[in-house]
């Protein structure tokens, strides 16, 4: 059953923490209403897929879930879209804190993570790259930005494991593939 889902657009003047607080309580209430909860899935967290339930036995195989960490909301919300369109369940974090929670959780089936290098907060994506790196070594990472030295030092970062970066703008297609290269 495909859930209701209300686009929130933002103007750009609303600053990031205001933004992630009207999404988080838009989120909120969305879940409120919603009758049904995956427990596979963090409670805080509302997952995107209108093709593709989560896999609630072991017989089906579950699609791959993937992490999206970006600031801006409507990136955010136009790359989770595309994704969920294309067969993979999404979760959502507006900075490198609110992936690390959904990271923690004992039962998050992310598969993969994809994140902006630059956000607010005290860790950034590279930051973000080092926990996952540490924590949760079976989980590849995809980093994005639109600064062309932190796409260098990205790359620095994710080489050893031969982990993708990609320079804003980046191609929504492009995207798709590297992250099935990733998975497999």
């Amino acid at each position: 059953m495909a859930r209701k889902r209300r686009v929130i657009l933002l103007p750009r003047f609303v600053p990031v923490e205001a933004q992630s607080a009207i999404v988080d309580a838009e989120l909120s209430t969305s879940q409120a209403r919603s009758a049904q909860h995956d427990p596979q899935i963090p409670e805080d967290v509302m997952p995107r897929n209108t093709s593709t339930d989560c896999g609630k036995d072991a017989e089906t195989p579950r699609a791959p879930v993937i992490l999206v960490v970006e600031d801006e909301v409507t990136v955010r919300f136009c790359l989770a879209e595309y994704l969920a369109q294309h067969g993979f369940v999404v979760m959502e974090a507006a900075n490198a804190a609110a992936a690390v929670s959904i990271l923690q959780a004992d039962d998050a089936p992310v598969d993969l993570v994809f994140s902006d290098v630059s956000m607010p907060g005290q860790m950034d994506g590279l930051g973000l790259a080092r926990w996952v790196h540490d924590h949760r070594p079976e989980v590849p990472i995809i980093l994005t930005s639109g600064v062309p030295q932190k796409v260098i030092e990205a790359k620095a970062l994710c080489a050893e494991r031969g982990e993708k970066v990609l320079p804003k703008p980046y191609d929504l297609d492009d995207v798709e593939q590297r992250i099935r290269g990733l998975l497999g």
